[in-house]
């Protein structure tokens, strides 16, 4: 991004203002048009509704292919629903192109910061997991000693074998629950910076003046390796349920 941005968001390093990021945006498209802002958020939101609530194509996001059609689809959706009624929102507002552009570029850098916040999500949403599954693997280590033992002896305390099976259900139920977040936030990632993709063709916007909201060179090794740490925890997890299953069967 621009040189008035300071603060560049990051994929690798510590926790920044996100908030103060998007706050920095809105002011700045506000200043232009508020129409414009509007008719962003209206057909944003419904983009999002849609792809969040229907099938579309490519919302599986198995590979590389379902990304491209995804990203198809978000353009072809803007072409036809969002970009039309910005040009409108910015003839009706007496804009000069430049203070249009001004004002969508604001509107891409918001789009791309969406797309960042949800990578960080999905990026914490793996480590959870990854802590859930430990704590699984442990909960259920001490149910099969206890069944070894024919009884309460192995487990940690006072801790009867039924508080054991109930601990190691937990566990793995809490999860499930943080690999689904973690699928959400995958394809939250990959649809806003679909939306934002689009936004920046359109308008013809170079990667200098975005460089510092885009997630990074490299995106699609970034999606390829979401998605595949995406597939390998909820395959990991979808083992931890069989064993957490085939051990309660015999308690």
């Amino acid at each position: 991004m621009g040189s008035d941005t300071s603060g560049v968001p990051s994929l690798t390093e510590g926790a920044y203002d996100h908030e103060a990021h998007v706050a920095e945006r809105v002011d700045a498209v506000e200043t232009v048009s508020e129409e414009l802002l509007e008719h962003h958020r209206d057909r944003v939101d419904a983009l999002a509704a849609e792809f969040r609530e229907d099938d579309v194509p490519g919302d599986e996001l198995a590979d590389g292919d379902d990304a491209d059609s995804l990203r198809e689809h978000v353009a072809a959706c803007c072409a036809d629903n969002v970009f039309s009624g910005l040009n409108d929102a910015g003839e009706a507002s007496a804009l000069t192109w430049q203070e249009f552009r001004r004002g969508v570029r604001a509107l891409t850098e918001l789009l791309y910061l969406r797309a960042f916040r949800r990578y960080r999500a999905a990026r914490n949403e793996f480590s959870l997991v990854e802590r859930q599954r430990r704590e699984s693997e442990d909960a259920l280590a001490d149910v099969e000693s206890a069944l070894q033992f024919d009884g309460d002896d192995g487990l940690p305390g006072e801790e009867s074998l039924p508080e054991a099976v109930a601990r190691a259900e937990d566990a793995v139920s809490d999860a499930e629950e943080h690999v689904e977040e973690a699928e959400e936030a995958v394809a939250d990632t990959h649809f806003f910076y679909a939306l934002a993709s689009a936004y920046r063709d359109e308008y013809d916007f170079d990667a200098a003046e975005l460089e510092g909201v885009s997630l990074a060179d490299d995106t699609d090794w970034y999606f390829q390796d979401l998605r595949h740490e995406r597939d390998r925890l909820s395959t990991r997890v979808d083992w931890l349920r069989r064993d957490y299953e085939r051990l309660a069967e015999r308690t």
